[in-house]
């Protein structure tokens, strides 16, 4: 079983400005410090620092304790945190006649999200995510979400809302062993992305579609043609048109006729999933659903998500609404494979202090293909 290991990240919760002298005072000292980030993936770096004030008499002498029977005595250290729990940490400053103790209960906290279904060698792990306004916080926004892919062991990831095309190379150039690929058509830089392991994924063919229907597609497909253990899959990344007013919807329609013909037209007989932010709801009426050209065809094609969606609205994509509007669509040459494979939402946002403002307003929905 592998523990994937989710954990928090917050801004600084203090900061420690400008230093403090008290010159008019000898006898005055106060410990104080900060830290670079509060929680993380394990095993993640912290950077502490030193905020100790002191009077006319300078601190000599630090002595950290970091809740994990490790210790330090330099001014500002920089620790690594490897096991699961809360850690309270203290800083004890000295100068040449007293000392003083901060202490911050239950400082560092790292918890752990049992998982049997991300990454393994047996299984083809595709994740489809949309990343709001990516970067959401800038770098704090490109370190969280490359720790999140390192630590969940993926395959293939397909992402929405790339918005700034030199935030998507940063994270792509900090993931090792990784490679990707961002449109550039979309009205407004509202791109997407697909990222895929270089040691699982071989890629064939990666091509935008429909980039010149801009109504039906404000962001043009990514059809990516690739290889996972000797078989041939297309992966098909969307992010359909957003909004609740009828011309909406009829886009989203549009949308959903099209993907379908081009499937149908050129991918007939193969491995074909279709994901992304599709900004509808599957579990609508015949008259209101804009995906029913797929519903009314099982033979050929089923939603692998429509147990979310009919579920309990705990695991839906999208709970600022709450709705689920990120899916998973496959056909039916892989119904065999369906059998025994999964699919879920990560509710990442359990995890992470601050989510839907440093990461994102919807979940990662992911999908083990068992091969």
């Amino acid at each position: 079983m592998k523990n994937i290991i989710l954990i928090g990240i917050t801004l600084f919760l203090y900061s420690c400005g400008t230093s403090i002298n008290k010159n008019n005072d000898e006898n005055f000292l106060k410990a104080n410090f900060t830290s670079s980030l509060q929680t993380g993936i394990i095993p993640f770096e912290v950077t502490f620092e030193d905020c100790s004030t002191s009077g006319n008499i300078p601190i000599t002498s630090w002595e950290w304790d970091f809740g994990d029977d490790y210790s330090s005595t330099e001014q500002d250290p920089i620790h690594i945190y490897e096991e699961q729990g809360n850690f309270t940490v203290s800083l004890t400053v000295s100068d040449s006649l007293r000392s003083d103790t901060k202490t911050r209960s239950n400082y560092i906290t790292a918890l752990i999200l049992d998982s049997t279904y991300i990454g393994t060698e047996q299984t083809l792990d595709i994740l489809t995510w949309n990343l709001k306004e990516f970067p959401l916080s800038g770098n704090l926004t490109i370190e969280i979400v490359e720790s999140i892919i390192e630590e969940l062991n993926l395959d293939f990831i397909a992402l929405q809302e790339m918005w700034g095309g030199t935030a998507f190379s940063d994270l792509k150039n900090s993931l090792a062993g990784w490679e990707g690929f961002r449109s550039t058509s979309a009205a407004y830089d509202i791109n997407i992305a697909v990222l895929y392991k270089t040691s699982t994924i071989q890629i064939n063919n990666i091509q935008e579609i429909y980039v010149d229907n801009s109504w039906a597609f404000p962001r043009s497909p990514i059809v990516a043609d690739i290889t996972f253990k000797e078989n041939d899959y297309t992966i098909i990344n969307n992010h359909l048109k957003a909004g609740v007013d009828q011309e909406d919807e009829a886009r989203r329609l549009e949308a959903s006729i099209k993907l379908k013909e081009y499937i149908d037209n050129n991918l007939a007989d193969e491995n074909v999933i279709l994901l992304g932010d599709l900004n509808d709801e599957i579990t609508d009426p015949e008259n209101e659903n804009v995906f029913w050209c797929f519903i009314e065809d099982p033979d050929e094609y089923q939603f692998a998500d429509i147990g979310i969606a009919e579920g309990s609205s705990y695991y839906w994509s999208y709970p600022s609404w709450p709705s689920h509007i990120d899916h998973i669509l496959i056909t039916n040459e892989l119904y065999d494979e369906w059998e025994n494979s999964n699919v879920l939402t990560l509710r990442i946002d359990d995890y992470y202090q601050d989510y839907a403002t440093n990461i994102s307003d919807h979940r990662p929905v992911l999908i083990k293909l068992k091969i």
